[in-house]
């Protein structure tokens, strides 16, 4: 199992970098590790992106170029994000 996968575009320009759960870096903004509980991670990117988009799965800051996946998110809230993706602006779009 990988535990980042990088994208790029052309020309060999980085796009998302995604981070799973067991990656053995810090993933982090702000000196805070990525990898927290749905409800924690949100208050924390609300701080700066007030409006963070959430879903049954995740959520995403477009401002802040950070979203985290919760596949589980129904059945455990507290679980922390499986997944975390950096992306550059506009990468949604």
């Amino acid at each position: 199992m990988h535990h980042y996968y990088i994208s790029y575009k052309k020309p060999y320009i980085v796009e998302p970098v995604q981070f799973a759960y067991d990656t053995p870096i810090n993933v982090s903004y702000k000196g805070e590790n990525l990898f927290k509980p749905f409800n924690e991670l949100k208050l924390f990117l609300e701080k700066d992106d007030p409006e963070v988009e959430t879903g049954h799965e995740g959520m995403t800051s477009h401002k802040l170029g950070i979203g985290a996946w919760y596949p589980h998110l129904a059945d455990d809230p507290e679980a922390i994000s499986e997944a975390v993706i950096i992306f550059e602006e506009e990468y949604y779009k």
